[in-house]
């Protein structure tokens, strides 16, 4: 098996993330998997010690620096360099519980007409604490299109063939381009979820759902819903949701940002919102989004306090 070509290539891209790092890396290294698996790290022009990190662990693994670039041309430039016929990836903050990659590939076997395989997974604390379950919803692209939400998370799998007709990330987009992503893997083929929690998604100050986001960046769901309906033969049953879609991606902007305190362009792409679908004003998902842009982040660092409290 030393010999044979890698099954599973997964790559991390690290970005100033030395305090995690190994945690993630070793989440990898530990899968008992019946296959060879390739790790592939990716400094991404880091600033603190995570060269250090790497180091220490020799040849263990292929990994390099290079200039900074961001998520997705880094994420882009390790597959690259990869060589198996099943892909992911794991942010430098997360963790893969034991057995993920393993029962991964097993979905992907039993259901060969399906290009991504993806799971459950956990929010954790800067210390590992379990802060909830995450059951992920069974796949729909048109749910996916309305909603602006993303099924597939930490521990997610994926065919290499299905990648390479669907593109890789998309180096325009920063806040969200794994949406982007499995919008275009979905053309590809069927999603399977395992109904496990195979993952393990940490939330902290400096990730990047609590930090302050840039005006360009607030404004990526809507370059995304319209990047996305450029293409051409696109099934005339996803072109009908343009306007419903549009209006989802207007209120993911409104959210946006709310957090970055632009109330008045919150406001401005809530209203848009409503004129791309009117009945949107009146779902409880439309008010529970609202509640959550503006509550979240204080409530998220008010229950970190209490729980530090707590261990102490």
């Amino acid at each position: 098996m030393a010999a044979a070509s890698p099954l599973v290539s997964i790559v991390i891209p690290v970005f100033n993330q030395a305090n995690y790092l190994a945690r993630a890396i070793e989440s990898v290294l530990a899968q008992e998997c019946s296959f060879r698996l390739e790790l592939i790290v990716i400094d991404d022009g880091s600033t603190d010690h995570v060269r250090d990190v790497l180091s220490a662990y020799g040849n263990s693994f292929y990994w390099e620096s290079r200039p900074n670039c961001g998520q997705s041309a880094t994420l882009n430039y390790g597959w690259e360099k990869s060589s198996a016929a099943l892909l992911g990836y794991l942010s430098a903050d997360d963790m893969l519980k034991p057995g993920a990659i393993q029962q991964s590939v097993n979905a992907l076997f039993e259901n060969p007409e399906s290009v991504v395989a993806y799971c459950d997974f956990e929010t954790i604390d800067e210390n590992d604490n379990c802060i909830r379950f995450v059951r992920t919803a069974d796949f729909c692209q048109a749910t996916m299109l309305t909603r602006f939400e993303c099924p597939p998370g930490p521990g997610a799998l994926f065919r290499r063939s299905a990648f390479m007709l669907a593109g890789g990330w998309n180096e325009a987009f920063r806040r969200m381009p794994d949406y982007d992503f499995w919008l275009r893997m979905a053309l590809q083929g069927a999603f399977v979820r395992i109904p496990k929690s195979l993952a393990m998604w940490r939330v902290h100050e400096g990730s990047q759902a609590f930090s302050k986001i840039p005006l360009e960046r607030a404004e990526e769901p809507i370059r995304i819903i319209d990047n996305f309906f450029s293409q051409t033969k696109l099934p005339s049953e996803l072109l009908i949701l343009k306007s419903d879609s549009l209006s989802a991606a207007y209120l993911a902007s409104a959210q946006l940002h709310a957090r970055s305190n632009r109330y008045w362009l919150a406001l401005n792409r809530f209203f848009s919102s409503i004129q791309q679908n009117p009945g949107v004003v009146i779902t409880p998902r439309t008010w529970h989004i609202v509640a959550n842009s503006l509550f979240q982040q204080p409530a998220h660092r008010m229950l970190s306090r209490l729980r530090g409290l707590f261990v102490a």
